[in-house]
Formats: C-alpha cells, structure tokens, sequence
C-alpha cells in the first residue's frame, strides 16, 4: 500500500491568505529571506588606480592594444577615435563576451567604459556584480576587463 503524503503547505494560513489576495503584507516580510548587499571590501586596488594621469596612460594603452596599434595616442579626440575602431574590432569576434563587451562599451565610449570600471571598482567599493547591472554585462566580463587592464599596466611599466 502506498503511504499518504501531504504538502506541508497545505494547511498553512499564510499560504491559503496569499492566494486569495494574490498579494503580500507586511507580517509575511519576516519570513522571507532577504539579502542586504554592502560594498566590497576585498579588493587590492593597484597603486596606478589612485592616480588619474596613470589611470588616462593605460586606458590608451589599452584600447590602443585592443584596435591593433601599438603606440597610445597622445590626445583626447584621438584616442576616442581609436576606441571606436576598437569596437568595430570587438564586434566581429565570435566570443561572446566581447560582443557584449562591444554593446556596453558603444553605449558610452571604450574610454569611459574603463575609467568606470575602475572607478566603481577600486575607487567607489563595488563587486563585480553591481558593476555588471550597471553596465548591462556580465561579472566575468568585468573581472576579465580588470585584469587585462592589470595587466596593460604590468606590460607599460606602471603598476
């Protein structure tokens, strides 16, 4: 014979309240489970990331790498340009990531998408997922970009 089995929900009375009101109250909110993020506090932020002028040298340096070049251009409109032809480059790669590298970094400009990471980052505290939801990408894909960027500094000599 089988055994009978309930739900142990089923004669809950908060349950049966819920669906008949289809809503929540206020004495339900101390039965869920509720997350409160803080900022983050572990990460080793580099020494180059505190100063601007070596912050500007390996973005170039980094969207130089990323459009082909190996020089970093020296001034503002330039290296926008430069960053634009990086883009192009990153949206016929097949990778997934950096198609979506590629999206966000459309939206404000290659530039600007690696002096935010940094800043939300190293300077403002956040992980990598906050960084993700406001950027519209993915943690990996912004743990990745710190470490490239990381790693342009290594290669230039600043950090």
């Amino acid at each position: 014979m089988k055994e009978v089995h309930f739900d142990r929900y089923a004669f809950d009375p908060r349950c049966h309240r819920r669906k008949q009101r289809n809503v929540l109250t206020y004495d339900e909110f101390q039965f869920m489970q509720v997350q409160h993020r803080r900022q983050c506090s572990y990460h080793h932020a580099p020494e180059w990331v505190f100063d601007d002028k070596l912050v500007r040298k390996v973005i170039a340096a980094q969207v130089a790498m990323l459009a082909g070049l190996n020089s970093a251009p020296a001034d503002l409109d330039s290296l926008r340009q430069l960053g634009d032809k990086a883009i192009a480059r990153l949206k016929i790669n097949a990778s997934q990531e950096c198609n979506k590298l590629a999206l966000a970094a459309e939206r404000i400009g290659l530039p600007a998408y690696f002096a935010t990471l940094l800043y939300m980052t190293y300077r403002a505290g956040s992980d990598s997922v906050a960084c993700a939801m406001q950027l519209h990408i993915s943690p990996v894909g912004v743990r990745q970009t710190l470490h490239r960027l990381k790693e342009t500094a290594k290669r230039i000599g600043v950090g």
